[in-house]
């Protein structure tokens, strides 16, 4: 049996290769107090451990072929470990895991169990990748900054650093992870992004994507479940383009000074005699809704009553300008100033709010 110990020092390979028979029970690599990073290695054996990390020795497994025909690929305890792809098999657990950290970032685990103690405090969460292309037109943006918000992860997640971001590279690419469960030390999955079933919160986790570049529109209308890896492609438009073109089915407002997007609650509130504060609950929310502002400078009266005529309960296709997707919206009463000012401006503030289909 090969066998390779760091102890307070740091091991550090690259595209290894190593096939073992039967040894002691503590595999080819053994991290204690040391730091432990294999990008591409390729471990293979009969032994009951292929990789083994134990009293705060961090791991970092990037693309590897960790297989073993005994019990369990890899061994933490009192360790951390990140393993970004590849793929991890074991005979009965891929991984025996306890008093540990342990992030999985679209690693395929076969079978995908674990193994842990009672009362043993387990941190485990399991991510998958997201792959953007960030554009505008068909030419790709380096140096846009992606960032996903992950909806209720923080609450749930019992681990650092949960929220990712990058900037693309000259192909205008950037790879994200975004969150998709989390496991505590009894086995339970405390947190999940799946689109057919409903969360901790009571509500689908949503992970949404912002885009943002100095000189181009922002981006933040790309939301994911990130119950699978997932690629997809963002479109900017730069500042000079001209004017930002904010339409509604097909009426373009004029000139919008401020756009804001606006998200509603519901709750049911109850007052509790003696108490400073009533006793309240989260019943659900209203969807997105958009307070627009500026002014018409031009035909304004035929201007206006095209407006009021728009608040008539139909929904139609909201266009923010920036290349995201249409948002279905009805429009409310449009409000006006009373009178045009001294620039020969009329005022306009009027409200859309996203609808969908019963």
């Amino acid at each position: 049996m090969l066998y390779i110990q760091g102890y307070g020092g740091s091991i550090f390979g690259d595209y290894l290769t190593v096939r073992y028979a039967q040894g002691g029970g503590w595999g080819v690599f053994r991290c204690e107090y040391s730091i432990l990073e294999l990008r591409n290695p390729t471990v293979e054996g009969n032994d009951i451990h292929c990789i083994v990390s134990r009293y705060h020795g961090d791991v970092y497994l990037k693309n590897p072929t960790l297989t073993t025909t005994a019990t369990q690929a890899l061994y933490l305890d009192w360790g951390c470990a990140v393993i970004e792809g590849g793929s991890i098999t074991g005979g009965s657990y891929w991984a025996r895991v306890s008093n540990s950290t342990v992030k999985v970032k679209s690693a395929a685990l076969s079978p995908n169990a674990y193994a842990t103690s009672v009362n043993e405090p387990l941190h485990l969460a399991f991510f998958k990748k997201l792959t953007l292309t960030v554009k505008t037109g068909d030419t790709p943006i380096q140096g846009a900054y992606c960032s996903l918000i992950q909806d209720h992860a923080e609450d749930y997640a019992l681990i650092d650093e949960i929220a990712d971001g990058g900037y693309t590279d000259a192909n205008g690419q950037v790879v994200l992870y975004g969150l998709w469960k989390v496991v505590d030390e009894d086995g339970n999955v405390v947190y999940y992004s799946d689109p057919d079933n409903n969360g901790p919160s009571g509500t689908k986790e949503k992970h949404l994507l912002k885009v943002v570049k100095e000189n181009y529109w922002p981006s933040q209308d790309k939301s994911y479940y990130m119950s699978q890896d997932r690629s997809d492609t963002v479109y900017l438009i730069p500042y000079e383009t001209g004017e930002r073109a904010i339409k509604f089915g097909t009426f373009q407002f004029p000139h919008v000074e401020r756009i804001a997007e606006v998200k509603k609650r519901g709750f049911v509130e109850k007052f509790i005699p003696d108490r400073a504060i009533a006793y309240r609950q989260d019943i659900g929310g209203y969807g997105r809704s958009w307070r627009i502002s500026g002014y018409i400078d031009v035909d304004i009266w035929n201007t206006k009553n095209t407006m009021q005529g728009l608040a008539d309960g139909t929904a139609r296709s909201f266009d923010r300008g920036t290349g995201e997707s249409l948002v279905d919206c009805i429009m409310l009463d449009p409000e006006f100033a009373e009178e045009v000012d001294k620039y020969g401006r009329l005022g306009y503030t009027v409200r859309l709010m996203e609808q969908l289909n019963p």
